[in-house]
């Protein structure tokens, strides 16, 4: 399967439809990390979580500008229990990082960018078979 050529440059939304909610509770922030539990989820076994890690952006005299990139991180781990019995845990990771000097629209364009090759249906080949071409 090839990659998608084509994703939209300007999109005034990216955005879920139909489907359930469900309530993302935070644990609490430790260790500069919050991570938020799927609340309806039952057992440890089964529960999904949501990782989110910040790193701010640091005075560095190696980097342009003399600071270092602020690093914005989320961690989505899905549990499973395969037909042998073995649990696993599917892992996604998004990772941005952005120049102290990029605007919020910048970032929100890249973010939105970003979702719609996590979430359209002309990436989802990638997704399954990790096919380069």
């Amino acid at each position: 399967m090839a990659i998608a050529s084509i994703i939209k440059e300007g999109a005034t939304t990216v955005a879920a439809s139909g489907g359930t909610d469900v309530t993302l509770s935070s644990l609490g922030v430790q260790n500069g990390r919050n991570t938020l539990i799927f609340s309806t989820d039952v057992g440890a076994l089964a529960q999904r979580i949501a990782e989110f890690n910040a790193k701010l952006p640091t005075p560095n005299a190696a980097s342009l500008g003399g600071y270092s990139q602020a690093r914005r991180e989320v961690l989505l781990k899905f549990p499973k229990v395969r037909a042998d019995l073995v649990r696993t845990v599917n892992t996604l990771r998004i990772t941005g990082g952005f120049d102290i000097e990029t605007t919020d629209a910048e970032i929100e364009s890249y973010c939105e960018q970003g979702a719609q090759m996590l979430g359209t249906a002309a990436f989802l080949p990638y997704w399954k078979t990790g096919s380069l071409l």
